[in-house]
């Protein structure tokens, strides 16, 4: 079941509270943060007619050691296009290892996680209705590209989707995650910089970390902010895992 606020400091953060504390799995939505935050500490604009979501999940305390660029980040990104996708069919959007969800090289949405013995959090905030400004950015709202979902509709397709590619990594493990992925990812080539490696998309290994061939040797890629790099375009054809 989805709770829905109107406003509140973080959903992250409350649903976090929430984890250590014992509750039991949950979804929170709010319709306004005075402190969302994205990935690696950044500020998240969170602003009114915007996704701003975060679903607790309680899983066997093994489960929840190193989330990224692991199974849990990369499924978290194909659910967020999944949802946005049944609402707005044709949608260009495709994933920016490990997580963003973009459209035509401009973030639409973003994924963080935070987890603990036993206890994943994965919080969501998707542009809908506007694109805030971000220095050094580019950025997109579902709205570009047609008419905006309704934010509680779009809030339920996430969980939804979350639920079913959890029930599938859980029964046959991450291959079929990373496998769709690999579909909706990077193409096979692109070029992409990550700090000071620049290099051609090699695929991802089997633990989700991304593999980027600089000059004919290979990098595995477990963190880091990815950006496109310089170089010739690639075919869409060829993706695939590593």
């Amino acid at each position: 079941m989805m709770e829905m606020v109107e406003t509140i400091g973080s959903t992250q953060a409350e649903m976090r509270r929430r984890a250590e504390a014992g509750a039991p799995e949950g979804a929170l939505l709010a319709l306004r943060q005075s402190e969302g935050r994205g990935r690696m500490g950044r500020a998240w604009a969170s602003e009114g007619g915007n996704l701003h979501l975060s679903l607790l999940l309680r899983l066997p305390g093994h489960a929840c050691r190193a989330w990224m660029p692991g199974p849990w980040a990369l499924l978290a990104g194909l659910a967020v296009r999944e949802a946005a996708l049944a609402l707005l069919p044709g949608a260009p959007l495709r994933l920016k290892w490990p997580n963003d969800v973009m459209a035509g090289g401009r973030k639409v949405a973003g994924v963080v996680i935070d987890a603990g013995p036993g206890w994943v959090v994965i919080g969501v905030g998707t542009n809908v209705t506007h694109a805030p400004q971000v220095p050094g950015r580019q950025t997109a709202c579902l709205a570009d590209f047609g008419a905006a979902p309704d934010l509680v509709a779009l809030g339920e397709a996430v969980v939804a989707a979350l639920g079913r590619w959890r029930a599938t990594y859980e029964r046959d493990g991450a291959r079929p995650v990373l496998a769709a992925w690999a579909d909706a990812g990077h193409h096979s080539g692109e070029r992409l910089r990550v700090g000071s490696l620049d290099g051609a998309f090699a695929g991802l290994a089997p633990d989700g970390a991304m593999l980027l061939d600089v000059d004919g040797h290979m990098h595995r890629v477990v963190a880091g902010e990815v950006g496109q790099a310089s170089g010739p375009t690639p075919s869409p054809a060829g993706r695939g895992l590593g």
